[in-house]
Parts: structure tokens; sequence; C-alpha cells
């Protein structure tokens, strides 16, 4: 469980991305150099995570895991530049939605998912708990202009359920990857629904 913890709060590290990104006065859409900054900032980042790492020696997949984790915000990010909200819900839900469906599924998960065995009833509703509000807080926050707060609200939890029922599926596919997928998926989809 220690080391559960101890990758977990590298797991949340990222999310101090958007918050920093709350008090840098940048354009909407974010032009082209303030893309190339932000994949070189969150590329770094990922290379220092998986060089630097002490993990890198306890799991294997830990490069799959770190690319995957930087995919999909970035990936929004880069699709959608007039929306910098979408990439940071996405990145909110697989910050603080995956660490706590691992932590609180460990610590207190006792019925296992019956599609899953290896993932808890506890550890999904954790993960939706954790994620909805942060993410919903984030994507209100980001929004230029600024959105309802039942706009933030639905995007995120929307996202969040998404991403949820990813991670309880039992795949092959880096979780990081598959959620984030899922969230970004959620977000944007709420988002074009609701507006």
């Amino acid at each position: 469980m220690l080391l559960e913890w101890r990758r977990k709060r590298v797991h949340l590290l990222p999310a101090l991305i958007p918050l920093v990104m709350l008090f840098i006065d940048h354009e909407d859409p974010l032009p082209w150099w303030n893309l190339a900054v932000a994949i070189g900032v969150v590329t770094t980042l990922t290379l220092m995570t998986v060089r630097l790492s002490r993990y890198r020696a306890v799991d294997r997949r830990w490069t799959r895991a770190c690319a995957g984790y930087a995919a999909a915000p970035l990936a929004v990010l880069v699709l959608f530049p007039a929306r910098a909200e979408y990439a940071s819900a996405t990145l909110y839900v697989l910050a603080f939605g995956d660490a706590a469906a691992a932590l609180c599924g460990r610590a207190w998960g006792r019925r296992a998912l019956p599609w899953n065995p290896g993932k808890t009833w506890v550890g999904t509703v954790c993960f939706v708990a954790a994620a909805a509000p942060l993410a919903a807080l984030i994507y209100h926050l980001e929004a230029r202009p600024q959105v309802p707060w039942s706009e933030a609200g639905a995007c995120a939890v929307v996202g969040a359920v998404c991403a949820a029922c990813a991670e309880s599926l039992p795949s092959q596919v880096n979780d990081n990857l598959r959620v984030g997928a899922a969230a970004a998926v959620g977000v944007v989809a709420a988002s074009l629904w609701w507006g």
C-alpha cells in the first residue's frame, strides 16, 4: 500500500499544470506557440519522470504509463485550442479519479465488480466522487468566457463516469491511455451536447 501511495503522488503532480495556468495570462484560443510550449513542457516532464523515477525499476510498463498519461490531455489541447478547459478537466479526471480508485479500492473495497474481479465497487464510486467535483472546478475556472457551474459540472460528471467505466474494464491497453481517452470523450461530448 505504501508503494501504491507513492506512485499515486506522482500521478497527482501533473494536476498542478492547469492550476498554475490559471495564474498565467493566456490567449483564447491558444496560439500555436502556446501549444508548442505546452507540448514541450509536458513532454519534458514526462521524459524526466520516466528517466528519474525510482518506480521504473519496479514496473517495466512505467514508460508506457507515463506516455499514456500525457497523451489524452495533450491531444485534447491540440484539437481544441479554444477550449483549454477540456484538457484541464481531462487531466483532473485522470489524476484524481485514478488515484482515488486505487487507494480507496485497496483500503476499503471488499466487493469486486462482476466484470472485473481486480476492481471494486468502492474504487469505482470513489473515482467519480473524487474526480467530478475537482474537474468541474478546474473546468469552470479555466473556461473563457466563464461557463455556468451546471455546464462545468455536467462535463466533469460525464467525463468522470466514462473514465471510471473505462478504468473498471479488464483490458490489456494501458489504463492511463484508456482512462484519459474516455475522460476526454466524455468531457467533450457533454460540452458539445450542452452547447
